[in-house]
């Protein structure tokens, strides 16, 4: 699988174009599944897992259901230190979004609790889950460093941040001398998404401005709901999928795309999923896929595209440019 590296306080992460999501590993998918798809990421080549503490917290005993679960097979397997592990925390209450939780003494305790569910000392990728435009990025930035000069993670990264405010961060830690954001995430997909059509403008989509920004700056983007949860694929297969992900996606220059991809589909023999991931790392902009799967036969699909390279023509092609 091709792999690319991130800046760490202590040296370079490895980034596999495509990391595994692990949102529903221990909860919605059990133990011993999750186990399974694991095992097949690894041994396809890939070192990058994506957890957070707030997943599965919208279940009764769900809050670090995924964290455990991937600690427990890092554990079981032996694989500390060979994969980069991601975690995120400050996310908001699932009640109200805009109640900022990105103090030093809640930061603090999601990451002690991260570290306690996964069973490590040391997080490879620390992520911010949302930001606060109203909190001073220097004020934030100081107690990221706190955790690196404590040696509880290695790097940092923002989820859900604007570039401009990632750029504010970098620039004021850099002047300081400390660790700054390595990379970010941000909902990117094919299938064109905007934070008003999922009813929480603390969500970041990536548009043309983001996307400059990111070329610019230089900075790897780990591309959220890549495969825009199977949507498009669901469409080409005839299918039409019911829940509030779906509905967000339903207008008609997603169709087109779905009508693209798969033309594109038929004509390279590549499957939708495969070639899904695939626009994401084919990118101008340094990209890596997040994917998730319910199955094993899904992720065995989508990894078919962990060496697959799109030409500028295809990505332009399924973008309708």
């Amino acid at each position: 699988m091709r792999t690319d590296f991130i800046k760490g306080a202590d040296g370079n992460l490895p980034l596999s174009k495509i990391a595994l999501g692990c949102c529903d590993f221990g909860s919605r998918i059990s133990e011993a599944e999750a186990f399974r798809q694991l095992d097949m990421y690894y041994d396809a080549g890939g070192r990058t897992l994506d957890t957070a503490r707030i997943y599965a917290a919208w279940l009764p005993g769900g809050e670090s259901a995924s964290e455990r679960t991937v600690g427990r097979w890092l554990t079981s397997r032996g694989r500390w230190g060979q994969v980069t592990v991601a975690t995120k925390g400050g996310h908001p209450p699932l009640a109200d979004m805009h109640v900022s939780r990105l103090s030093p003494d809640e930061l603090e305790r999601d990451l002690e609790d991260s570290l306690r569910a996964l069973g490590t000392d040391c997080i490879d990728l620390y992520f911010l889950h949302r930001d606060d435009p109203s909190r001073p990025a220097g004020e934030i930035m100081d107690t990221l460093n706190r955790f690196v000069r404590a040696g509880k993670t290695r790097a940092l990264g923002a989820s859900n941040w604007s570039a401009a405010r990632i750029q504010a961060a970098n620039v004021w830690a850099e002047a300081a001398g400390m660790q700054p954001f390595s990379v970010s995430q941000i909902q990117w997909s094919l299938a064109v998404c905007r934070p008003e059509d999922f009813g929480d403008d603390t969500l970041k989509c990536m548009d043309r401005t983001e996307y400059a920004a990111y070329l610019d700056m230089g900075l790897p983007v780990m591309a959220y709901s890549s495969q825009a949860k199977g949507v498009l694929a669901k469409w080409i297969g005839g299918e039409n999928p019911a829940g509030g992900f779906a509905q967000r996606l339903l207008r008609p220059e997603n169709r087109e795309r779905g009508t693209r991809l798969a033309a594109l589909s038929r004509k390279t023999g590549i499957s939708p999923a495969a070639l899904s991931a695939a626009y994401i790392t084919s990118q101008k902009l340094d990209g890596c896929a997040i994917v998730s799967a319910s199955r094993p036969e899904q992720l065995a699909e989508t990894l078919t595209a962990s060496n697959l390279t799109l030409s500028e023509e295809q990505t332009r092609y399924l973008e309708g440019l």
